[in-house]
């Protein structure tokens, strides 16, 4: 299966405001298979925003996970770990730790 054409970072602003309501410049960072943002508002915060390629749960007929195991870590750790210097995962507007769009997965973290 080819791979999804490569999320620009205007593309990537769009998302950021649509789906999680953050107004942010993105510059591309270098990631050998996903698109990877890094977002900075209009205030300096940052933000990682990461498009995987594909789902990869989602392969053979599948049904998506709830969220993917990257995700899930990081949830774990926010609950069990919450001084743990890591990122924190940034939730839609909806309030889902992920987003699942044209078959990708998307996740915004803070940034470290």
């Amino acid at each position: 299966m080819p791979l999804p054409p490569r999320i620009t970072p205007d593309q990537a602003e769009e998302i950021a405001a649509a789906h999680y309501g953050v107004s942010a410049a993105a510059r591309r960072l270098a990631a050998e298979h996903d698109d990877t943002f890094r977002l900075v508002t209009a205030d300096g915060t940052a933000r990682l925003l990461k498009i995987a390629t594909r789902d990869a749960a989602a392969g053979a007929g599948a049904a998506p996970a709830p969220v993917s195991f990257q995700t899930a870590v990081l949830l774990h750790l926010a609950k069990a770990a919450p001084a743990l210097p890591v990122q924190r995962v940034i939730g839609t507007l909806d309030g889902r730790p992920e987003l699942r769009l044209d078959g990708r997965v998307i996740r915004m973290t803070s940034y470290l």
